[in-house]
């Protein structure tokens, strides 16, 4: 299934560049991911100066990949 409920194509969302460019977006974001559990990890096991090393990698790649996922990607409305 490529997306939950039948595609972002079918409620009016189409990608405004080219598909490469959205798939290194999406491998970007698999890292993020990574990095947002491992942030989890060290916080719950207090594990403070990882915690605080990886934040340094983890925000900016963050909004990074927010904020281009919110220029690759057209309504219809």
């Amino acid at each position: 299934m490529k997306y939950l409920g039948g595609g972002l194509e079918k409620i009016g969302i189409f990608p405004a560049v080219e598909r490469w460019i959205i798939d290194t977006h999406r491998v970007f974001a698999l890292l993020t991911l990574v990095l947002m559990l491992l942030m989890v990890w060290s916080g719950i096991t207090r594990k403070k100066e990882f915690h605080r090393k990886l934040h340094y990698i983890f925000l900016p790649l963050y909004t990074a990949i927010f904020l281009s996922g919110l220029v690759l990607f057209r309504s219809s409305n």
